[in-house]
């Protein structure tokens, strides 16, 4: 796959069913909420598209850190979170390209870091955040909260330990 034909862009309405139909939101809420969302610049939802479907995603929260003590201790730096890149296009570029593209908007709006959590058991993403400049910041550990639908309909909560990362703008 040549990386270069692989367009990264911010998610708009005409992209709401491919996504939808690739990639699942976070439980009990869309994509369309993420549009209306970065609509009022609360965040910034980029997706890779290969051939008009999606690849991948990569999400900024420009309020900051959703973590109370993360953001308490970098008040000023936003985090990228949902990043997603579908498996077998893993290793070719388009977790950089996305990457890139938020990192790109946040040197934009004139911010001085942005951050990421990676789970401890993720270290190919880990590796690629440092190769791309990401440090590991003062907070040893974040905890990742999320609520998942079981295929028996049970909403249950998931925790996954990770290790918060900043990188200089």
């Amino acid at each position: 796959m040549d990386i270069n034909v692989v367009e990264i862009r911010k998610l708009s309405y005409g992209d709401l069913d491919p996504l939808t139909m690739i990639f699942g939101s976070e439980f009990n809420r869309t994509h369309q909420d993420d549009l209306i969302d970065q609509e009022q610049e609360l965040i910034s939802f980029y997706v890779a598209w290969l051939q008009n479907n999606p690849i991948g995603h990569g999400l900024v929260n420009w309020g900051g850190a959703r973590d109370p003590e993360i953001a308490s201790a970098y008040p000023e730096c936003p985090e990228i979170y949902r990043m997603s890149v579908l498996q077998e296009f893993q290793s070719r570029g388009v977790g950089t390209r996305l990457l890139q593209a938020c990192e790109q908007e946040a040197m934009d709006r004139k911010l001085p870091l942005i951050g990421i959590c990676v789970a401890h058991n993720n270290p190919r993403a880990l590796a690629l955040y440092q190769r791309l400049g990401f440090k590991q910041s003062t907070i040893d550990n974040c905890i990742f909260r999320y609520r998942r639908q079981l295929g028996t309909g049970e909403v249950i909560w998931v925790e996954e330990a990770g290790t918060w990362m900043i990188n200089t703008l």
